[in-house]
């Protein structure tokens, strides 16, 4: 499994980038964290990946 650029996000769900980012973005802040990693990380502690 590879990550996805917000362009390939975009193309997926036939929507802009922006939308893409700011849902990214929220995330991110609902859940304290500032990167990729972090999310992975804190997932992985969790068992849900």
């Amino acid at each position: 499994m590879r990550e996805l650029n917000y362009n390939e996000i975009s193309n997926n769900l036939i929507i802009s980038t922006s939308p893409v980012k700011k849902h990214i973005e929220n995330i991110y802040k609902k859940l304290q964290l500032h990167s990729k990693m972090e999310t992975v990380i804190k997932a992985q502690k969790r068992n849900l990946i």
